[in-house]
């Protein structure tokens, strides 16, 4: 997911479904405002609807309740190890 829409992978590890809207996603970048963490809005292509859709299923068969869109089994954000 991270290179189909070219965030760093901590925004999309920590991206919530709310984001997700029918023609783009809102990312907010963890970056610092005084650099670049500017909001951007990245338009749905096929490819990235096929990958949202496919996590959302995998959520919807493990029952796992989450604002995240890939969340832990948990249901909370993965980290970085």
């Amino acid at each position: 997911m991270s290179y189909l829409v070219w965030q760093r992978a901590i925004d999309v590890r920590t991206l919530l479904e709310a984001r997700i809207g029918l023609t783009a996603i809102r990312f907010k970048p963890s970056k610092k405002a005084t650099r670049s963490g500017k909001v951007l809005d990245v338009e749905i292509t096929p490819q990235i609807r096929a990958v949202i859709e496919r996590a959302k299923a995998i959520k919807k068969k493990y029952q796992i309740i989450s604002p995240f869109l890939f969340p832990t089994q948990k249901g909370g954000a993965y980290s970085k190890t």
